[in-house]
């Protein structure tokens, strides 16, 4: 199963899982619980950042991973050693594994024990059942209609931040460019989204 979305992980379980790079236009992925991952979302402290060189490691108390940015030149501008952030990233490995930060934000010590719990929930559940593909089609189909009527909501006439969505919602970020491709929404200035009415 391809997991499209960020995936809720520990820097453990990235550090420990197999890692495969694709060719071409093909993300590269990890297999975390027999799920090919290509997009991590974790909760950590930034333990040691380095402006000058773009990068920084993150400590979420399971194992410490490098944050390294080669497009986002001032990411770590608004973070310093210490802080607690949420960070969605796409795992990469050149020796040793490390993760391309997307999106790095502040947050609270009550979503690190949160997602503590969550992971400690998604490594111990029982097995569920298989969901069959038409299943998987209508819940894909039901969260793309209630994104656009997100848009729509905040909408004020000039669109909506990409972020603001994204930040409610991790998972936003993958629907959002699938909506893009299907021409459901399109983009009327940068960072910014609407629906096609």
């Amino acid at each position: 199963m391809i997991v499209l979305h960020a995936k809720k992980v520990s820097i453990k379980e990235v550090l420990n899982s197999s890692y495969v790079k694709e060719d071409g236009m093909n993300l590269n992925y990890l297999i975390i619980e027999n799920e090919r991952v290509s997009r991590v979302n974790i909760i950590g402290t930034l333990i040691n950042v380095r402006k000058e060189e773009n990068e920084a490691e993150l400590d979420d108390g399971s194992g410490i991973i490098l944050l390294k940015s080669f497009e986002q030149k001032n990411i770590f501008e608004d973070v310093k050693v210490g802080d607690l952030v949420l960070v969605i990233a796409k795992p990469r490995e050149f020796g040793s594994r490390y993760l391309v930060p997307e999106i790095l934000k502040k947050t609270t010590i009550d979503w690190l024990e949160i997602r503590k719990e969550e992971v400690k929930k998604r490594t111990v559940k029982e097995p569920v059942k298989e969901e069959t593909f038409e299943e998987k089609v209508e819940f894909i189909k039901n969260d793309k209609e209630k994104l656009l009527n997100r848009i729509r909501s905040l909408d004020d006439g000039d669109g909506v931040m990409v972020l603001d969505i994204i930040k409610e919602n991790a998972d936003n970020e993958e629907l959002i460019q699938e909506l893009l491709k299907e021409g459901e929404i399109f983009q009327p200035g940068p960072g910014k989204i609407k629906v096609l009415e």
